[in-house]
């Protein structure tokens, strides 16, 4: 078993990016049906100087956060200020994307319930103009007193993908992808991992998501009913 609860599913599984906050007037959540996305208000009760008029994050993300049209049905609650196009919001393609070795099924076909949080995140991940104000080198949100693990410049001299890159200038390497420390609903989070109650993850280590591409993948097994942790394959 890798989480005994959902908090370190949410905190340990990506690296970081996330914290959980017991308070959903502090916190963000990764999905919404209300016509109104009520992250703004937890933005601007956390970052009322932050920007969320562009996208921070440089992945496969857009520069700007824009209205999307009606085939924009996978990433939904987005779609009318989103930071992501419908070539990437698609389940598919969010799966795949990121290249060999980071899919979230690696261990085996997921159930629909708990590979829709998967699908989710990766919403959250692409198409939220809020997750931006939280990116590790470069965002607004690092309080760089406090927490030397991230910085409110972005430095290409210290991006080993930029051109800029100069080797040992920096003593932390810096990226445009990443995201540190955000706040994120705990109810999420124990939601998810009661999903996934029954699945089987692909985890090295203390149950990273980015370790599964170096571990080699092994065969999964039938997955067996047990407590709601995810289980370590």
């Amino acid at each position: 078993e890798i989480y005994n609860d959902g908090t370190e599913l949410c905190e340990k599984m990506w690296g970081g990016a996330f914290k959980v906050v017991d308070n959903d007037t502090e916190a963000y959540t990764m999905w919404f049906f209300d016509s109104m996305n009520p992250n703004d208000k937890i933005s601007q009760r956390l970052h009322p100087t932050g920007d969320t008029s562009f996208c921070n994050l440089q992945y496969f993300h857009k520069g700007t956060p824009t209205p999307e049209g009606d085939n924009f049905t996978e990433c939904h609650p987005w779609k009318q200020a989103s930071c992501c196009n419908s070539n990437i919001a698609n389940a598919e393609v969010l799966r795949t994307g990121y290249g060999a070795n980071y899919e979230w099924d690696r261990c085996g076909k997921l159930s629909p319930a708990c590979e829709r949080f998967f699908v989710q995140e990766g919403c959250f991940y692409e198409c939220s103009p809020h997750i931006g104000l939280y990116r590790k080198w470069g965002g607004h949100a690092c309080d760089e007193a406090t927490d030397p693990g991230c910085s409110n410049t972005y430095n290409a001299m210290c991006d080993p993908f930029s051109p800029s890159y100069i080797q040992g200038a920096c003593a932390n390497e810096h990226n445009t992808w990443q995201v540190h420390q955000m706040p994120i609903r705990k109810g999420y989070c124990d939601s998810w991992l009661a999903a996934c109650a029954n699945d089987l993850f692909c985890a090295a280590a203390d149950g990273d998501y980015f370790s599964c591409a170096l571990s080699p993948p092994t065969l999964a097994p039938t997955p067996i009913p047990q407590s709601l942790n995810l289980r370590k394959n």
